[in-house]
C-alpha cells in the first residue's frame, strides 16, 4: 500500500474538520473527518482524529528512523517488536 506523500494539514471549518494535502502534480485533496459535516455533533473527537491523521506520515517516518537507529546502536537494549508491528500495519 502506498500512502500520499507530502504535507497533510489539519483544517478546522465552522461545522467540521478536514485533512488537506496537495499532490506532486498540484492536485489538492480534502478528506472531511465528520461523516456529515453540518449534522454531526462536535465533541472534540473529530478535531483530535483529524490532527492525528494529519500527523501520521510524520509519525511513521519518525518511528522508522527511531527503530533503525535503535537497531544500529542499541539492538540488545530495546524490544522493537511493537514498533515494527505498527510500521507493518501502516505500510501493508
Amino acid at each position: 500500500m502506498k500512502h500520499t506523500k507530502g504535507e497533510w494539514e489539519y483544517k478546522k471549518y465552522p461545522h467540521c474538520t478536514a485533512i488537506e494535502t496537495t499532490l506532486e502534480n498540484g492536485q489538492s485533496h480534502t478528506l472531511f473527518t465528520d461523516q456529515f459535516c453540518y449534522a454531526s455533533k462536535f465533541d472534540g473527537s473529530s478535531e483530535a482524529n483529524a490532527k492525528l491523521i494529519a500527523a501520521s506520515p510524520d509519525l511513521l517516518e519518525a518511528l522508522i528512523n527511531l527503530t533503525n537507529t535503535c537497531e544500529k546502536y542499541f539492538s540488545k537494549d530495546f524490544d522493537l517488536r511493537e514498533a515494527k508491528k505498527a510500521i507493518e500495519k501502516a505500510i501493508k
